[in-house]
This record gives structure tokens, sequence and C-alpha cells, in this order.
């Protein structure tokens, strides 16, 4: 059985104004209707079949049967051996000097997980254009960035965290929701700010996100 912390996924679009409390009830109505272990069993299937699609066209069919096989077997134990966390793919939108900024939850492009123990992470499943890529341990670009991303997830998973998200207009950040309040963690500068306070901030310093 999976042992699930936060996992879930959307199909439609979804704009909220933020300015409100009522943004993170809306988010949770959503998120609170989506089959958790469904998604983290599709989840499953799709890394495992993307492998075997890939290795049986290599040739050597039986060899590759036992890569496969091993494949799987690597899977399947970090699928269910492992805590859970999906990170949701939203966006924010605000004009310059605008205080009012819209959230778009991204349901066009499937959600990532992260599995860890202890708050140590042990595997990834990132989602490129749909297409799954597993990896184990937290594949970066930069070492230095790398490092600041996994000392952030492990300081917000132990915060009980209700969701982890993330958005392309804010680069270098990780989004998550906690006492309904959603929160931005700047994880470079380890600097964790309310939403609402860092898009003001950004917005009133012309900073694009």
């Amino acid at each position: 059985m999976y042992k699930i912390i936060i996992v879930a996924i959307l199909y439609i679009f979804i704009s909220i104004n933020v300015k409100s409390q009522t943004t993170v009830q809306e988010i949770d109505t959503y998120f609170s209707k989506v089959n958790v272990y469904k998604y983290i069993e599709e989840t499953r299937v799709d890394v495992i079949n993307k492998y075997e699609r890939e290795t049986t066209g290599l040739g050597f069919l039986e060899k590759n049967k036992n890569f496969i096989e091993q494949y799987k077997n690597k899977v399947n134990n970090i699928f269910q051996n492992n805590n859970a966390v999906l990170i949701y793919k939203l966006n924010v939108f605000y004009n310059k000097g605008d205080t009012n900024h819209i959230i778009k939850i991204d349901s066009m492009n499937k959600n990532d997980i992260i599995f860890f123990k202890n708050f140590k992470i042990v595997a990834h499943v990132e989602y490129v254009e749909n297409d799954p890529y597993f990896e184990i341990g937290l594949t970066c670009w930069e070492k230095t960035h790398c490092n600041s991303l996994k000392k952030a997830l492990k300081k917000i998973l132990k915060l009980n965290i209700k969701y982890l998200m993330v958005s392309e207009n804010f680069p270098g950040t990780l989004l998550y929701i906690l006492n309904n309040k959603i929160y931005v963690y700047r994880f470079i500068k380890h600097e964790t700010f309310e939403i609402d306070k860092y898009i003001d901030m950004c917005s009133s310093a012309g900073a694009g996100l």
C-alpha cells in the first residue's frame, strides 16, 4: 500500500483571485476529489511502460527481459515502500503595480511525485509534456541548486503541510499550503513569504516571476 502524504491531479483549469481566504478553500475542494491511490498507481504503470517501450526497441530481447524485470522490481519497491508527495503544477499571474493576482492550476500537464523516507529524498518522477522521467534521488542542473532544493524539501515536509506546489512563474521557489495560508519558499536564499506579500513585493520592484 502506498504511503501517501499529499497526492492529487486536476483535469480542469481553475482560476482564482488569491486575495481571499477562500482561495485555499477552493483549492482544497478540487484536490480533495482526487483518487490519490489511483493516480500513483497510474504513474507507476506509466514509468514501467515507458521503460519497456524503450528497452524492447534495443534488440537482444531475452537479455532485455531480465533488464525489464529488474527495473520493474526497483520501481515497485520505490513506489510501495516510501512516503509519496505530489508536487502540483500551477501558474500565478499579476501585473506590475497591481495587488490583484490570479492562480491557475495547470491541469494540462501531469504533476510530479517525490518519494522520501525519514525526510530524505529517495526518488522522483517528473512529467515533461506528460512523459514520465523516473530518477533515483533528486537531479538538478546545478549541484548548488540541487542541494538547496533538497534542504528546502526536507524543511517543508517536516512542517506537516497540506499541499506542495511549483509554478513556472516563480523560479527558484516552492509553494505550500499550511494552516489555510499559501506560502512561497525561495530555496536559494531560504526565505519564506506569504504569497500575497511575496507577489506584492515582486510587483512593486517590477520583478518578473
